[in-house]
């Protein structure tokens, strides 16, 4: 596929993309404006009745829609859009495939709000019994682009919200996930951003996708005053089996990421080793010419 051309050379065809873009703009800032506002008069503990969750999904759409579209345009149709391809070289395809990644993000980093808030407002109760408007609330939100229905069937039979609030939180390694393909794309696989970045999305993925589970089991059973694996056998079936189906998935996950970031290491452990045997190679060959030019010097004087 062939580099994209600029598409705002012309001053008319700039002024003319303005208006979208402030429309697109509005409609991202709106969107999750009205949201936040229709939600933020409820208490803490009150429900997301149909309509006002109905209206939510909308919002929703919306709002992750016009981030999708308004970050290709700016990509597409801006100078400095064009200035960002040009010097990244990237096509179409890749344009896109970063800014639904930058959408993806986005999501997580709300996700991961909800879920604080929810956590924080639940430790502090008895979280089988706790509830926070804010667990429902973005889950209408987000259900557009967040599976809701596989944790509202696994978890919404108790009354509690807290698990709500550990699932929203593992969306917070998808933001260092999103950043690393968006890294691949730019070409900077060799980069210490990108090492970096791989190593906290490991960390924080093991966290938040592999021990949130057995952390929450350990609450649970602290809770009831039962063992650990006694209070994991008491739970309903459906939990049980929503939990190993959530969890199973994340243990492969984190196993492939470990799986590359030793590939990683790896290739960059005997690059480091080539260069400090290419040095040692350099400083002997300097020495036995340094030699040399003594024996050299010293023959030429007793001449």
């Amino acid at each position: 596929m062939g580099r994209l051309p600029y598409l705002g050379k012309d001053r008319e065809r700039r002024s003319s993309m303005a208006t979208p873009a402030s429309l697109l703009l509005m409609s991202v800032l709106g969107s999750i404006g009205i949201a936040a506002g229709s939600v933020l008069i409820l208490g803490p503990e009150d429900r997301i009745s149909l309509t006002r969750g109905a209206w939510l999904s909308v919002l929703g759409l919306i709002f992750f829609v016009s981030l999708f579209d308004l970050l290709n345009y700016v990509a597409l149709r801006t100078s400095v859009g064009h200035m960002f391809r040009k010097k990244y070289e990237l096509t179409l395809a890749e344009v896109l495939d970063i800014s639904n990644k930058t959408v993806s993000a986005v999501q997580a980093l709300l996700s991961c709000i909800t879920g604080s808030v929810v956590c924080i407002w639940s430790c502090t109760r008895n979280f089988l019994r706790s509830s926070h408007f804010m667990s429902e609330a973005y889950a209408w939100f987000g259900a557009a682009y967040f599976f809701y229905d596989i944790c509202h069937s696994v978890f919404t039979r108790r009354p509690g919200r807290l698990y709500f609030g550990f699932v929203y939180l593992m969306e917070l390694s998808t933001p260092f996930v999103s950043f690393r393909g968006i890294l691949s794309r730019l070409k900077m696989k060799s980069s210490q951003l990108y090492i970096m970045n791989g190593l906290v999305m490991l960390v924080t993925f093991f966290f938040c996708r592999v021990v949130m589970f057995p952390y929450v089991c350990y609450l649970y059973s602290q809770l009831v005053g039962l063992p650990y694996l006694e209070a994991v056998m008491s739970l309903p079936i459906g939990c049980k089996i929503g939990i190993t189906v959530l969890m199973l998935p994340q243990l492969y996950w984190f196993s492939l990421m470990l799986y590359g970031a030793v590939r990683v290491f790896c290739r960059h452990a005997p690059a480091t080793s080539i260069t400090q045997h290419s040095n040692c190679n350099e400083t002997c060959l300097s020495r036995n010419l340094h030699k040399k030019e003594t024996c050299r010097d010293g023959k030429n004087l007793q001449n």
